[in-house]
């Protein structure tokens, strides 16, 4: 098993859903941020310790876009997981689980004269975990993390999401599906949000986990006989069988290479970390820094802060140098949105490099100094 914890988000839009989560979690833990309630746990697999982030969301696709920017944006989860109960479209039974392999927001398009024009949002879960469900699917194992599996299935497919609860098939919503999108198996209200949301955080793997709780007609008589219950246990099981096996060191690195990201990013602020050592320069110094390369400072010094103090009083020295570029590696390979995050400063701060800033009589300035950063400012009295 990997020493290092990684950080999964769970999002569950209903509480039904989210008690299936929770209770298989252990130490769990409360916490409030910005205005919204995220409840963690562990959970051992069999190639990772993980901490689970979850949150009960509230349905339709604009809750969960918000929702998932935040628990991405404060959490930096490796996977995140839309985890939920769903009507059944077609090909599929009460219990089943279905994994999605592609989204529809199937409310976007045209009106017009002759009618409503489908123009979906649409897009792809991560190919990785997919992959990883599939293995799961490929035998009975999941079912003994369920409490009543009985014969339920696994399968693949589109998931459809607008903002309607759809209640029987002889509507227009279930009409535009046949007729627009026929391969969609299940259809809820939060997929195209997730989907799209998730198209901000490029390295981060993401994936829709339904279980079946109603075919559409007679939907209130299947929750009523404990359809939801039934179909959020089935699709828990699955998810902490497929975390179970999940090994996150075998996805695919996207964009940079985490070592060349660590070098990058300790080059381009060590010029701060000498001034940081200064302990005369004060407001002057902070207003006049570059705003880009202020902001990579600010990320990345709290990832390495032993190395970094050592950094600081000896910063000329290769091999603390070498100790501050692994211990910010390290911090960083559990964490593929901060990644995402530092890599696009990193590009930015390039781009604009010719461009320099000039500090210039400054109180705060030691006499004489010229010291660049990255060529994106320079610090120093002019001439």
């Amino acid at each position: 098993m990997s020493c290092i914890m990684m950080t999964v988000a769970i999002l569950t839009p209903i509480p039904v859903e989210h008690a299936a989560i929770v209770a298989r979690l252990g130490a769990l833990e409360e916490q409030l941020l910005e205005g919204s309630r995220f409840v963690s746990g562990l959970f051992e697999g069999k190639h990772h310790r993980y901490r689970v982030i979850t949150q009960q969301t509230g349905s339709k696709n604009e809750v969960l876009a918000t929702a998932t920017d935040k628990i991405v944006r404060l959490f930096q989860p490796s996977v995140v997981i839309l985890a939920g109960i769903a009507g059944g479209v077609k090909d599929v039974q009460v219990g089943d689980v279905v994994v999605g392999v592609k989204y529809y927001g199937y409310e976007s398009g045209k009106v017009t004269s002759e009618g409503f024009a489908s123009r979906p949002d649409s897009g792809y879960y991560s190919k990785e975990l997919q992959a990883v469900a599939q293995s799961v699917a490929g035998d009975d194992q999941w079912r003994s993390r369920a409490k009543n599996a009985g014969g339920a299935r696994v399968l693949f497919g589109a998931i459809a999401a607008g903002n309607k609860v759809i209640g029987s098939s002889n509507s227009d919503i279930f009409r535009l599906l046949k007729q627009n999108f026929n391969d969609t198996l299940a259809l809820e209200m939060e997929a195209a949000g997730f989907g799209l949301a998730m198209l901000n955080y490029p390295t981060v793997r993401f994936l829709n986990i339904r279980g079946i709780s109603d075919l559409l007609d007679g939907k209130s008589t299947s929750d009523a006989a404990g359809s939801q219950e039934l179909a959020a246990d089935n699709m828990a099981a699955f998810v902490y069988e497929l975390l179970y096996r999940l090994d996150i060191t075998q996805f695919n690195t996207i964009g940079m290479d985490i070592k060349e990201l660590a070098k990058q990013v300790i080059a381009l602020i060590l010029p701060m970390i000498k001034m940081d050592a200064v302990k005369e320069i004060g407001n002057d110094f902070k207003d006049a820094t570059n705003g880009t390369i202020r902001e990579l400072w600010q990320k990345a010094k709290p990832l390495f802060i032993e190395e970094y103090d050592s950094l600081k009083n000896n910063p000329e020295d290769p091999d603390t140098q070498a100790d501050a570029r692994a211990a910010l590696k390290r911090s960083l390979s559990d964490k593929p949105a901060l990644q995402n995050e530092l890599e696009a400063l990193v590009e930015t701060i390039k781009k604009n490099q010719g461009g320099a800033t000039v500090i210039e009589n400054s109180k705060n300035v030691i006499s004489g100094s010229h010291i660049s950063v990255g060529g994106d400012f320079h610090l120093g009295d002019k001439g």
